[in-house]
């Protein structure tokens, strides 16, 4: 047990320490939800892409990782019926994100070191660097909202198009 008294500015130290920590835990949470609503969002443009009924599609892609569902999106692409500028859009939504979710894992599974007055450190891969700020964190989180609207609305305009467009039969490219 320690036998010095506490000082004021120990006190205050300690006292900022903690707000700022609690300012990180508030930003992680936040980022951990707005990725879950990236991943729904892309879950259920999957089932569209795929033409499934949303019930099978949800037996499909339950507890999926995120990648792999990327992966899978990604590999469909090449075999899509649709023209050349829809796929790129979907494959530039696919890569975006990929690297959101990398940049998500590397902060939420990370080790923090937060005191008041010093850099905040983020460690990972026993790597430590220096840590995003707050409002980093809340970039990223924004970024992700966009990416789920994004495919959100790609997802419904091609839905509204695709009587027009593409016959579900025709939906795939013909095997060699």
């Amino acid at each position: 047990m320690s036998t010095e008294e506490p000082t004021y500015s120990g006190l205050i130290g300690a006292a900022l320490s903690q707000h700022l920590v609690e300012q990180y835990e508030k930003a992680l949470g936040k980022l951990a939800m707005q990725f879950s609503f990236l991943h729904v969002v892309l879950e259920q443009a999957a089932w569209w892409i795929w033409g499934l009924h949303r019930e099978v599609g949800r037996v499909l892609t339950k507890e999926m990782r995120f990648g792999l569902l990327v992966d899978k999106l990604r590999g469909t692409t090449k075999i899509l019926n649709w023209d050349d500028p829809t796929i790129s859009e979907l494959s530039q939504l696919l890569s975006k994100a990929k690297q959101l979710s990398e940049r998500r894992n590397e902060y939420l599974h990370a080790m923090w070191n937060i005191q008041h007055g010093k850099p905040v450190l983020c460690l990972t891969n026993h790597n430590a660097k220096q840590g995003p700020t707050i409002l980093e964190l809340e970039k990223l989180g924004k970024e992700m909202v966009k990416t789920a609207t994004d495919l959100f609305r790609f997802h419904k305009i091609n839905e509204s198009m695709e009587g027009k467009k593409i016959a579900r039969k025709d939906r795939y490219k013909k095997a060699d």
